[in-house]
């Protein structure tokens, strides 16, 4: 049984409307998933009920690729991150200028955090340290971790422990 169909019948059975739950929801129902392709569906679900992202839906997200190895969809999902927040942070911003902002809406995030950097770097290590993957396959995601790093730098993130470690 998958994740998001048993999700949608405990909804369905307890008359819990779906849009009753917040980002932090769908972060948790993140850190349940066993693939990308049940992140996804919660992503889809997150989005079909307009329920805005935060640093640590994208850090979750980036997460379950890294769990799985997958360090060129851990990448992409920063790619949509960037694309998906760019958008809110225009928004975002817009209305601030006009004195029009509620004060409970949270600033989007318009890079990616240090938990999702460190979750794409610990995907790349997942590879790189395997025998049986071919070094051209290893070169690329150093290559990809090596780009993201200056990335970071470049966006002022500073990073800490564990990212150094899963970079090294």
């Amino acid at each position: 049984i998958g994740l998001v169909p048993s999700l949608a019948l405990l909804l369905r059975e307890s008359k819990i409307p779906r849009s009753s739950l917040g980002t932090y929801s769908y972060v948790s129902l993140l850190t349940c998933c066993k693939s990308p392709l049940e992140a996804r569906k919660v992503n889809e679900m997150r989005k079909e009920d307009g329920v805005r992202s935060n640093a640590y839906f994208w850090s979750a997200l980036v997460d379950v690729y890294a769990r799985s190895g997958d360090y060129r969809g851990a990448e992409s999902v920063l790619d949509e991150m960037l694309e998906e927040t760019k958008m809110e942070y225009e928004t975002w911003e817009a209305t601030a200028k006009n004195g029009s902002i509620d004060q409970k809406m949270e600033k989007p995030i318009a890079i990616p955090p240090l938990p999702a950097y460190t979750s794409f770097f610990s995907a790349c290590y997942k590879l790189i340290s395997r025998v049986d993957v071919h070094p051209s396959i290893k070169a690329d995601a150093s290559k990809r971790a090596w780009a993201r790093w200056k990335e970071m730098r470049v966006h002022s993130v500073a990073p800490d422990v564990m990212a150094y470690g899963a970079l090294m």
